[in-house]
Order: C-alpha cells, then sequence, then structure tokens
C-alpha cells in the first residue's frame, strides 16, 4: 500500500482557474500539480521568507525531494475522484469517464475490477465519473460543482468610461470540493507546508483574487493508503510529470508507456508589479502509465524568461506514482484514439 496525507479544500467563494481559450472567460475544474506547487512557494515567501523557497528549491534541484504533490482531484461527500488511467478495460465503462473513484481505481490497480462498478455518470462541467452503485446513488442528481461565466465591469480611471467582460468560474456545491495528496519523504516539511495552505486559504487560490475569488476552509489532513505495487516495472501519474534526462534514458516513456501531453504555459508577476510570459514546457498529463526506472519520477522545468534575472521562475514536474501490477496490464490495454 502506499501512505499519502491528503488535503481537503471547501471553497467558501467561487474559483477561476485559467482555462485553455482566450482572456479569462473559461475556468477549469481542477487545480493542476504546478500551479499548487507555484502557489504554495508563494505562500512560503510570504510566511517564512524568500530564503526558505531557495532553501526548498534547492533540496528539489540536488535529488533530496522533501515531497510531491499531486493535482488536485474533486470529492463530494465522502466519495473521492482520481484520474482515469490511460490504460482503460477494452469496452469498459472508464472509457467514457474521466474520472474513477477511489474505490474503482483501487480494484483496477488490485487486479480486480469491481463486478458492481457502474458508469458512467454524468456530474456537471463536463466531468463523468466511473463510480460503484453506493456513489452512483449518493451523487446521482445532486450538485456536485458547476462552470460558468458572468458579466464583470471594468472602468477606466482616467476617463471613466465603463466595459463589459465575462469571466469563468467554478462554483462547488455543498460537501464537496477539492483535495490533493502529498507523498511524504521529509516530514520537516510539514509545518512551514501546513502554513502556507493556511495563508493561502485567506489569500485565495487561482485568479480573480481581488475580486475575492479562491478562498478556502481546509479539513484536517488524513492519512490515506491506496493500492501500490512498488516492485512492478510500471507506474501511473497522479501529477503533471516531466521526465529527467535521464528517466527517459531509462526508458520510462518506451512502450507501453501510454499518456497525453499538456503545454503548460502563462503569464507571470514579477517582484516589480510587471508581467511577463513564462517560456511554455509540455508535460505528460495526470494519468499516465509508464515505465518504473527509480523513486523518483520527473524534474522541476526552468521556465524563466529569456532576459528576466531577477530569480529563477520554474514549474514543478514532478509526481507521486502508484505501481500497475502486470495482471492488471494483461487485464487492460493502453488506450488508442478515442481513450
Amino acid at each position: 500500500m502506499a501512505h499519502f496525507t491528503r488535503y481537503r479544500l471547501e471553497f467558501c467563494a467561487p474559483l477561476h482557474l485559467a482555462g485553455r481559450g482566450v482572456g479569462i472567460e473559461r475556468s477549469e475544474l481542477t487545480v493542476r500539480s504546478d500551479t499548487l506547487f507555484s502557489a504554495l512557494c508563494a505562500a512560503l515567501a510570504a510566511t517564512h521568507g524568500r530564503s526558505t523557497v531557495d532553501d526548498l528549491l534547492e533540496w528539489f534541484r540536488e535529488g533530496l525531494t522533501p515531497f510531491a504533490l499531486s493535482s488536485t482531484f474533486p470529492w463530494v461527500g465522502e466519495t473521492f475522484l482520481l484520474p482515469r488511467p490511460r490504460m482503460v478495460p477494452p469496452g469498459g465503462p472508464a472509457r467514457r469517464a474521466r474520472w474513477l473513484s477511489a474505490a474503482v481505481l483501487a480494484g483496477l490497480l488490485r487486479g480486480e475490477p469491481p463486478d458492481d462498478a457502474e458508469g458512467p455518470l454524468d456530474l456537471g462541467a463536463e466531468a463523468t465519473a466511473w463510480l460503484l452503485p453506493a456513489e452512483r446513488q449518493t451523487l446521482n442528481g445532486r450538485l456536485c460543482w458547476a462552470v460558468c461565466t458572468v458579466p464583470r465591469v471594468t472602468v477606466d480611471r482616467q476617463t471613466s468610461a465603463s466595459a463589459v467582460y465575462r469571466a469563468g468560474r467554478t462554483v462547488f456545491g455543498p460537501d464537496a470540493g477539492l483535495y490533493f495528496l502529498v507523498d511524504w519523504r521529509d516530514r520537516a516539511w510539514e509545518p512551514a507546508l501546513t502554513e502556507a495552505l493556511a495563508y493561502l486559504a485567506e489569500a485565495g487560490l487561482g485568479g480573480e483574487r481581488s475580486a475575492g475569488h479562491g478562498q478556502f476552509r481546509m479539513r484536517a489532513p488524513e492519512e490515506v493508503e491506496i493500492p501500490d505495487a512498488p516492485e512492478s516495472p510500471f507506474r501511473f501519474t497522479l501529477a503533471l510529470y516531466y521526465p529527467s534526462e535521464a528517466e527517459i534514458r531509462a526508458g520510462a516513456l518506451d512502450p507501453p508507456a501510454a499518456y497525453d501531453l499538456e503545454t503548460r504555459r502563462g503569464w507571470m508577476t514579477d517582484l516589480a508589479g510587471g508581467g511577463r510570459w513564462r517560456k511554455t514546457v509540455r508535460m505528460l498529463a495526470e494519468g499516465a502509465l509508464v515505465k518504473n526506472v527509480g523513486p523518483i519520477a520527473g524534474e522541476l522545468a526552468d521556465v524563466t524568461p529569456d532576459g528576466y534575472a531577477e530569480h529563477r521562475v520554474i514549474r514543478c514536474g514532478l509526481t507521486p506514482t502508484l505501481g500497475v501490477r502486470p495482471t492488471t496490464l494483461e487485464m487492460l490495454t493502453p488506450a488508442g484514439g478515442d481513450a
């Protein structure tokens, strides 16, 4: 079994997460791992000083990885969703699902797909999930979350002329929100991370924070276990993954690896309050099936803009992983173009 600490976030305000569209008209459902890591680093700088962030990043660069964060995933009540693996049962219900409940995924990782699982269930915001019958009965017809756009007004400071625009927002229903997992390898950093999360709860997560978006309440951390096969030659990722050159040379992406690629780009604010574009980087999306080539999966990606010398700008491409048993691979096949 793999041991994780689970952090549940209950949002008390709308959440804006920049989407792939133009401007801010779209909001995503979840916070990706690189965005979460960057937000925690900014919060650490505010609560512990810039030197603490520099020390933390140096640990990562030296390979002394103190922890690995998953991306955030939805939860409703006691149902916790996880990304659908890039391997799916031929003709099975997961082929049409974006998410699997933790109980369904646990069965797959044990090589025992639950016979009584049903799916997919549309939970809104283009999110479909493969669930157990009891989970489906609990969630069916329930407002879990909604993604919408709302009108906003901007006023010119010199002319007082107003202009209307639309902004995307994600809103969660009662007893629902996002959670993430932490694979601790050095718990000495846990108090600092907890303080950084408390700061983020007040400051907000995501965009549009000046409009009150992104604030949340954090439940007490929970220790959880998920089926794992640490000696297996195959791993399943729970975050965005930026493989190191050594991992690529060792065959991490060799067949039967199966994965989607995500282009990560974005706007950053420098220490003087100005803005500029970070360099673009491509990562493997959550749910990738890769070869097991060592205990550490991924590395930090340097996306510092050309000519920017105030500090290095990074995206976190490290991911927690779960072992996939060979018997599971016999049962599952790599997804094709319709996955």
